[in-house]
Parts: C-alpha cells; sequence; structure tokens
C-alpha cells in the first residue's frame, strides 16, 4: 500500500486516505511521511478527527 501512495504522488492531484477506524491509516502516513522527509520532499498531513482541520475540508473555497 505504501508504493501505491508513493506513486499517486507524482500524479498533480490531492491524495485522501479514508477508512475505517484502528485500520492503520495513520501508521501508513507516518510511514510515508518519514519516507518523504528523507528524500527531502514536502508533505501535509492533516487529521479529519482534529476539528480545526476538519473545519478546512468542508468545502473546495475554504481549503484552497
Amino acid at each position: 500500500m505504501l508504493s501505491a501512495l508513493k506513486a499517486h504522488l507524482e500524479k498533480k492531484e490531492i491524495t485522501l486516505l479514508v477508512g475505517a477506524r484502528q485500520v492503520g491509516k495513520t501508521t501508513l502516513l507516518k510511514a510515508l511521511q518519514e519516507e518523504l522527509k528523507r528524500e527531502e520532499k514536502p508533505f501535509l498531513f492533516y487529521n479529519l478527527d482534529y476539528a480545526p482541520h476538519f473545519e478546512l475540508f468542508q468545502t473546495q473555497r475554504r481549503f484552497v
């Protein structure tokens, strides 16, 4: 799964990782974040369980 996420990052799209609670989404993203840090590539991480982050995604205008 990590390689699929990493491959998708080459596209000019936003990648959203969604799924049920406790299935490893955060663990997967933290592993990806560590790889990107080593490669000195930018990385933004939003947690939609965190109210201020969730608010950003209520409308496209708010997010952009």
